[in-house]
């Protein structure tokens, strides 16, 4: 049976659909789409390894997919397949980055987690869990939200994405709580309705409820103004 060593060095079955589904993936990018092609240059690539005795590498596959694209006159779309590819690689490196990172954090190995927040001990463990959370979300928003352009662009001080660590969470933060729209007309907190309060210690603690409801499901600065109640 056909197989194929990946990069990791494990060996797989040979499988077709992923094969087919890469071109098509290149081909809806380049706006020029065949599935019989697509079908095609799996079958002709299985039929050029199958009688090979090692497994083929990943690679191999990959630079096949090319040149048979130009082959069969999808130039175009061989143009998107290695940008899919530089892609991919570049997401492989993200993964391999933040593996480096939370290692390093945890092994007090980096003097970077010790001045990245001056209001927190980097010794603790609840700062090591956050930062780890905040490790894995880069490397996901990296590999799923923004295109490497703009990280690339953020890495090189061009721009700033504001709080990337927190950004595949989509929350929000910052947020300007407007007690005085709440105690005079009432609120939900959680999807309960909160109704207007009558007395001082009724409104100081709803208050205080409010605030906490918002903190504990964002990030970043919170303020609250009152003018008048």
């Amino acid at each position: 049976m056909l197989s194929v060593k990946k990069r990791d060095g494990s060996i797989v079955p040979f499988n077709r659909d992923k094969i087919y589904n890469a071109i098509k993936k290149a081909m809806n990018m380049s706006g020029k789409i065949s599935e019989t092609v697509a079908h095609k240059i799996g079958e002709e690539i299985y039929i050029k390894h199958v009688n090979e005795n090692m497994p083929i590498n990943i690679s191999e596959i990959e630079t096949d997919v090319f040149n048979l694209l130009v082959k069969h006159g999808h130039k175009n779309t061989a143009k998107s397949y290695e940008g899919y590819r530089a892609v991919r690689e570049y997401q492989r490196n993200i993964d391999n980055e933040s593996e480096k990172q939370i290692m390093s954090m945890l092994g007090n190995d980096d003097e970077y987690w010790t001045t990245e927040n001056s209001n927190k001990n980097s010794e603790l463990v609840t700062t090591k869990r956050d930062y780890m959370a905040g490790v894995m979300s880069k490397a996901l928003s990296k590999k799923y939200i923004f295109t490497p352009d703009v990280v690339q662009a953020d890495k090189e001080a061009i721009i700033k994405i504001h709080d990337l660590d927190y950004a595949i969470q989509h929350l929000t933060n910052c947020e300007l709580i407007n007690l005085e729209d709440m105690l005079n007309y009432g609120t939900n907190i959680n999807g309960v309705h909160i109704d207007k309060p009558h007395m001082l210690t009724t409104a100081t603690t709803i208050v205080t409820q409010i605030i906490t409801a918002v903190t504990s499901s964002s990030y970043g600065l919170n303020s609250a103004v009152v003018k008048q109640y």
